[in-house]
């Protein structure tokens, strides 16, 4: 099982957890339960623009790496793909991430596909991400101050460290797809 959570998520976490037993500690359980249902609410949005942080990143990296530091290719995709446009990458209602897949073509959404299957870990992966990225659009579209969090603290990092292996790793399907597309055109 991948465990590798943002080092940020992973301090949040261990702070929340620490306030929730000092307050405990008061003996108000009311008071410990509105600190748990604030920190909670809170780390999901965290996760989540945690997430958008990174794959945003990672695939300016990967661009810039395949079309030049200064390309106007990437200015052009920072622009228009990738700059306030992340929340329509995905279906965040679904239950899996093949409108993004799509988003790179026909083939590598067939691979990502095929990827999927064959990796179960890679499945649970995305549905966690997709149900962060869910639970934080329902938050924040819900009004966050009365809108109920129906998953723990614990249960949200247990999301986002699967959810992470997805994040972490998806350019790196991009290169095998490539890799692999390639040598099929040289055979």
């Amino acid at each position: 099982m991948w465990i590798k959570v943002d080092p940020s998520l992973q301090e949040y976490y261990e702070d929340a957890n620490r306030l929730i037993g000092l307050a405990s500690n008061q003996g108000d359980i009311s008071f410990v339960n509105e600190i748990a249902s604030i920190l909670q609410k809170n780390y999901i949005i965290c996760c989540a623009s945690c997430f958008e942080a990174s794959l945003t990143s990672q695939l300016l990296k990967y661009i810039e790496a395949k079309a030049g530091l200064g390309s106007p290719l990437l200015s052009f995709v920072q622009n228009k793909a990738i700059s306030r446009q992340f929340h329509t990458w995905f279906n965040w209602d679904g239950n899996n991430a093949n409108q993004f897949f799509g988003l790179f073509g026909k083939n590598f959404l067939s691979y990502m596909k095929q990827q999927v299957k064959d990796n179960c870990e890679l499945d649970q992966s995305i549905q966690s991400f997709l149900s962060l990225g869910r639970q934080r659009n329902e938050l924040a579209h819900g009004n966050l101050i009365h809108a109920s969090c129906n998953t723990t603290l614990k249960e949200a990092y247990r999301l986002a460290n699967e959810a992470s292996l997805f994040v972490d790793s998806f350019t790196s399907y991009l290169d095998k797809f490539a890799s692999a597309d390639e040598a099929g055109r040289c055979s």
